[in-house]
């Protein structure tokens, strides 16, 4: 599937690599700077990490406790943007968390109030304490022993597919040449610059080339530089499908704490009952992840703590998994990695956006952008993605 494009003679000024949402932010971002703009995706758009999400725009409570103020902050306020810009895709979404004794409710009070304070001005609605019989109203499937009351929050969902059909159909209407099936096989190195890419859609030559490939990332810095060391650290992140009344009601749940210190989700969602995620480190990078036993028992273990529901594997509606590309730290396991994302240029000129979440994808492709139009040396133009109003996808 390809559009009209800006340039009919395999000229660009930018060439993106990757069709999810950073890759199809980035073509939205460069086309809409005026930039000739191209982007090869080697599957189908939003086939890899970007339909396989929690389908949450949201600053990540779970940041909360590792101080990562300064993404959480970030975040929220692209929830705000994204809210405004795509009201058809994006809708607030009431969460509540169960809680069981004194301690519980005035530390998770703390730690909404303090989500609300990083949300400032883009606060949705306050955080606010529920009592008892509030709580299982709004929760009429949560087990009695599990709270004495709840704190409840609003955050914001979407779904990814719908969103990512949304950015294609933007990028699109600004002129942006958009192609499927076409991976990227060798990047064009002359005069020790990046300067195009082949591709078996054609050969196209490009002032600057940026990688935003998500999880495949090294794999296409090695096109550029065959020693270049890793700087991925994927992890799967699975999810199960149960009946809408599962959950009951039409607010989420956070399950606060799992075995592994994790927490997990609840969420009413196209009427059923989503439940994730998990986090497994991976070593190898499938291109089709499937949720394996281990974890779709998992879910439904502490499901079922929480949920009045006699869930049984036979409840599970359906199963996903994604592959979410963290970037390498000193840290001792990816449940303990930031979502914070880095644009890296390399001594060829390519540009890679590296790490990051659904929520920052116009902050990352912004920078991407920005970091492409530096590399190229293109008209200085700010990106204007901010008050850029997204396409209805159909």
């Amino acid at each position: 599937m390809e559009s009209s494009d800006k340039s009919g003679d395999g000229s660009f000024d930018v060439v993106i690599l990757g069709g999810g949402a950073t890759g199809l932010g980035c073509a939205v971002d460069a086309a809409s700077r005026g930039y000739r703009t191209l982007l090869l995706e080697a599957r189908n758009f939003g086939c890899g990490t970007s339909s396989r999400s929690t389908k949450l725009f949201h600053g990540g409570v779970r940041y909360l406790p590792q101080m990562r103020f300064g993404l959480i902050r970030e975040a929220l306020a692209e929830r705000a943007t994204l809210l405004r810009l795509a009201p058809m895709l994006v809708k607030p979404l009431g969460i509540i968390i169960p809680v069981r004794s004194v301690a519980e409710f005035a530390y998770y009070t703390v730690g909404m109030k303090l989500y609300d304070a990083l949300a400032g001005k883009n606060t949705l609605e306050p955080s606010r304490p529920l009592s008892a019989a509030r709580t299982f109203e709004l929760l009429p499937t949560l087990r009695r022993e599990r709270a004495s009351g709840g704190i409840r929050y609003v955050d914001a969902q979407f779904d990814d597919r719908g969103f990512v059909a949304g950015l294609a159909q933007t990028a699109r209407r600004l002129g942006a040449r958009l192609l499927e099936h076409a991976p990227a096989e060798k990047l064009l190195i002359v005069n020790d610059r990046v300067s195009g890419v082949v591709s078996p859609a054609g050969i196209f030559s490009a002032r600057a080339v940026v990688n935003a490939t998500g999880v495949w990332s090294d794999t296409v810095r090695r096109l550029s530089d065959p020693a270049a060391a890793s700087r991925i650290e994927a992890s799967r992140g699975s999810h199960i499908l149960l009946d809408a009344a599962v959950l009951g009601g039409t607010d989420g749940m956070l399950i606060p704490k799992t075995d592994d210190g994790r927490i997990i989700f609840a969420l009413p969602f196209k009427g059923q009952t989503l439940v994730g995620t998990t986090d497994i480190p991976v070593t190898e990078i499938a291109d089709d992840p499937h949720a394996t036993e281990e974890e779709i028992d998992y879910l439904l273990e502490h499901a079922r703590r929480y949920l009045t529901a006699s869930l049984t594997r036979n409840d599970v509606r359906g199963a996903y998994a994604g592959l979410r590309p963290l970037v390498r730290t000193a840290a001792k396991n990816t449940a303990a990695l930031s979502r914070e994302h880095l644009v890296e240029v390399d001594e060829h000129g390519l540009v890679s956006i590296l790490g990051g979440k659904w929520t920052t994808y116009r902050v990352m492709a912004r920078d991407a952008i920005d970091a492409a139009a530096r590399v190229a040396e293109l008209p200085r133009v700010p990106s204007k993605t901010e008050d850029l109003p997204l396409a209805a996808a159909t």
